[in-house]
Parts: structure tokens; C-alpha cells; sequence
């Protein structure tokens, strides 16, 4: 078996050799790439002679650079300004675009052309929050493709593709921003009109704290949405969602599904709004980013988050004991499930918000990962996280990714290895949602920031545990 595995790990570097490999679903010949850095294909071509499994090596060849050729619709290196699509819907999301890039930030200061692009999302995603903090996907320029037939309130404006507010969008973007200072102790993106978005993004947080039965509905940041749609996951409420007490946390009437919220305090986007608004406040105490008001109000905003997360996000479950909820109304209801979908309460400690030996996280961990989720589902080839979102019974690879982020139990990480490299149905990318029985049912074959996550973790092993590949 040794032999047998030697030779098929020689047979697949002689292929990889310069990432030209020919394999199923190759990636794009180099004139056909929208963006073409030779620092990362160097560290393909290092870290895949790593991969014993010759799949998983396809895998991490296809999958890591997929945003690079696929999905740089434009790239203006002096701006900086970057459009980046999700892959096979032509917008740019702002969770989607932070995480498809985020994967390259290792050679932000290797690469003056990947810093260019890093910051040219960046600097995009501040134009969009100043446009409308309430959006989720943008347009290239004020064109009015998208959803605007939605009975939106602010009415959306032509740069917007879709108005939907989830609090983790605008915290993706933030995470961004704050993991380049906290990594480099940089932040050449710090201009005028960045920090205007951080004002318009604090505003947008500190009013959605409030008691949803006593917002003023003649501000011009009361939101409300409904849509026309065979599926209430598509709407909300009477087009404010279920009435919520003002209790420190923030509200999100969409979840990072895109799909609407049961309880409008989505707690994985609050632990992340607490992790990222303490990284926020210190940025902009630095010289080069001095704003004191604005520090003080991310601050602010970090602390009665957290303290509203552990006061009403935390219940006692009669099999897992003190756990973290996944929604609340701030009146002592909640939900309780976990979605695939980044933000979610497996991936907490992945977002900086607990370690991830924590009590109540180990215990949120065994609900998530036990038939108590209802989201958790069971085949033969493979066990994970799905979403309402998709088919019931569908998992996420998202969910191999981020359990494997999540944990130090080498046997554990194996697994989830082992189901990404099983359930590609041969195309050799990270799809949205597979069949744990039959992977060759499943939904979006373009998937780039699932692509970017499966590098990011291949990337975290190759430093820490490098035998594990």
C-alpha cells in the first residue's frame, strides 16, 4: 500500500508541476485568468508536493486559486479597487468577497500585487457601506441589476444588487480591515472615506440595538424588507421580523444564508460583531488611524454585546447543559440549531470570540454536532452541517472546513480531510451543498468562497500540522 501510495503522489506532482496539472475541471489556461500572481502559484506548488492524497492535492489546486482566475472581474492596482463576484451570480457580496480574499492576506506583504487587490475590496466595500449599509451584494457600478422590485425601506439604491441587512456582512468586511493592522500593524486603507463607512456602520449597529416596537420609523435608518417569494426564508415579518427587547445586542433580519432570521438576534454574527469591534477600537487609536469617537463607540459597542450574548444567548439545554442559542428575541425565547453558513456558533472560536476548549463552546459544539441540531445530517459517506437554505439531508463542506478549523484532535481533522477529498463528485471543488450518500447531487458548481476556506485550512495545516496532509 506504501508503494502504491508513493508512486500515485509522484504520478500527481509530475501533473501539478507549475499548477498546470491535467486533471478534471483544470484550472483556466494563464491568458483566461483574471488575476495572475506568481508568489501564490509558487506556494501551490510547495505546499501540494505536501498532499499524500492525490485528491486532495486536485482538490487544493483547483480549489485555492479559484477567486484569482475566476472571479476578478476588475482590478484597478493604482486605485486600489478590486470587484470580485461570488462566483456564478455577477455581484459582489460583501461577506463573500472579505472571505474569498481573506485567504491571501499570508502574502499581503510578499506580494505588492496581492496587497493591491486586498486593499482594492477594501476599499470598494467603503464606497458600498457609504452607499447603503443595509445591502448584502453590490453591482459593479449604479446600474439597478439585482432585486429591486423588494419593498424596501430605505429604498435601495442602483449600486445595491440586493438589499437584505445581515449583521455579518458589514462584520466580514470589518474582519477584513482589522485582520490586515492586526497581522501587519498596518492600515494603508484608513482614509477619509473608509472611516466615513466605519461611522455609517456604527450608526447602523447602534440603532438596530434598540427596541424594535419603539424605533423610529421616520429615521432614515429604520429598515424594514419584504419580497414576493414562495418561501418565507425569502422575507420577513410584516417586514420587520419577530418583535425583539432592546438587550445589548444588535439585530440581523437575514443570516449569512441570505435566508431570514427566526429571532432577529442572530448570535454567531453578534460573537463576531464582539471580536471585531474590540480589533476595530484599537485600529483606531493607532497614529495612522486616530479616531477617538469612533473608538470609543466600537468599544462601546463591543462590550454590550458580549455582555448581551451571555446574558440572553446562553441557555440551559436538559442533555448539553449551558450552551449558546442561535437566535433570541431578547424576551427568552430562542432558537435552537446551527446553520453551515460563516457566521455560525461552530465556528465561534474560529472567529476569535471564545477558545476553543471553552466550556459552554464544547457544549455547543456536541448539540451542533449531535441529531439535537436539526440541521445535522448523517450519510454514508460523510456527516455535517446543512442549511435550510438547501435540500434537507444536504451537508455543507463549509462545515467539514470550519470543524476541522475548530479543533486540535488530529483524528478529527483527518475526517473532515477525508470528506472534503470524497464528496467533490470529481470536479474537484468545494460545492455549496452535496448529498452525504450520492455527492454527485449538489448545488453550485462555482462556489469561490468555499474554495478560498478549503485553502485557508489547508494553508493553517500545512503550517501547524503538516503531517495530517
Amino acid at each position: 500500500r506504501n508503494v502504491v501510495a508513493f508512486l500515485a503522489t509522484v504520478l500527481f506532482l509530475v501533473s501539478a508541476v507549475s499548477c498546470g496539472y491535467t486533471g478534471p475541471n483544470q484550472r483556466p489556461p494563464l491568458s483566461q485568468r483574471k488575476f495572475q500572481s506568481e508568489t501564490i502559484d509558487s506556494m501551490i506548488s510547495q505546499l501540494v508536493s505536501k498532499i499524500t492524497d492525490p485528491s486532495l492535492g486536485h482538490l487544493f489546486v483547483n480549489a485555492y486559486p479559484n477567486t484569482l482566475d475566476t472571479t476578478v472581474a476588475f482590478f484597478n492596482e493604482s486605485a486600489p479597487d478590486s470587484y470580485i463576484i461570488t462566483g456564478d451570480i455577477d455581484a459582489m457580496w460583501l461577506r463573500d468577497s472579505s472571505a474569498q480574499v481573506e485567504t491571501y492576506l499570508p502574502f499581503f506583504n510578499r506580494s505588492e500585487k496581492v496587497e493591491k487587490l486586498i486593499l482594492g475590496v477594501i476599499a470598494r466595500h467603503a464606497v458600498y457601506i457609504n452607499s447603503d449599509p443595509y445591502s448584502n451584494a453590490f453591482n459593479f457600478e449604479a446600474n439597478g441589476k439585482g432585486h429591486h422590485d423588494d419593498r424596501r425601506v430605505p429604498r435601495m439604491p442602483r449600486i445595491s444588487f440586493e438589499g437584505k441587512f445581515e449583521l455579518d456582512s458589514l462584520m466580514w468586511s470589518l474582519r477584513l480591515s482589522t485582520k490586515v493592522y492586526s497581522t501587519f500593524s498596518t492600515a494603508p486603507f484608513c482614509t477619509a472615506n473608509w472611516l466615513s463607512a466605519i461611522d455609517k456602520l456604527l450608526t447602523v449597529l447602534e440603532f438596530q440595538q434598540g427596541d424594535s416596537e419603539k424605533m423610529d420609523r421616520t429615521s432614515p435608518l429604520y429598515y424594514s424588507f419584504e419580497r414576493l417569494a414562495y418561501t418565507t426564508s425569502e422575507t420577513t415579518l410584516k417586514g420587520v421580523g419577530v418583535p425583539s427587547k432592546a438587550c445589548g445586542l444588535t439585530r440581523s433580519l437575514f443570516r449569512p444564508s441570505d435566508d431570514s432570521s427566526i429571532f432577529p438576534y442572530l448570535i454567531p454574527a453578534n460573537a463576531m460583531a464582539v471580536s471585531v469591534l474590540s480589533k476595530l477600537s484599537q485600529l483606531l487609536k493607532e497614529e495612522y488611524c486616530l479616531s477617538p469617537d469612533l473608538s470609543s463607540r466600537a468599544e462601546t459597542l463591543s462590550a454590550t454585546i458580549k455582555k448581551g450574548i451571555y446574558t440572553w444567548g446562553v441557555v440551559d439545554h436538559p442533555v448539553f447543559g449551558k450552551m449558546f442559542a442561535f437566535e433570541a428575541d431578547g424576551r427568552g425565547s430562542h432558537n435552537l440549531m446551527d446553520d453551515a453558513n460563516v457566521p455560525n456558533l461552530l465556528s465561534l472560536p474560529y472567529l476569535d470570540f471564545v477558545d476553543m476548549n471553552d466550556t459552554i463552546y464544547q457544549n455547543t459544539r456536541k448539540f451542533i454536532l449531535s441529531e439535537y441540531n436539526p440541521y445535522f445530517f448523517k450519510g454514508s459517506l460523510a456527516e455535517g452541517v446543512g442549511s435550510p437554505h438547501t435540500e434537507p439531508g444536504y451537508v455543507w463542506p463549509l462545515s467539514f472546513i470550519t470543524r476541522a478549523m475548530t479543533s486540535e484532535d488530529e483524528a478529527e481533522i483527518k475526517q473532515q480531510l477525508e470528506y472534503l477529498a470524497t464528496t467533490t463528485a470529481g470536479t474537484f471543488f468545494i460545492h455549496e451543498s452535496v448529498n452525504p450518500s450520492t455527492p454527485r447531487s449538489f448545488t453550485r458548481s462555482w462556489f469561490a468562497w468555499g474554495n478560498s476556506y478549503f485553502g485557508s485550512l489547508l494553508y493553517k495545516l500545512y503550517r501547524k500540522f503538516p503531517h495530517l496532509l
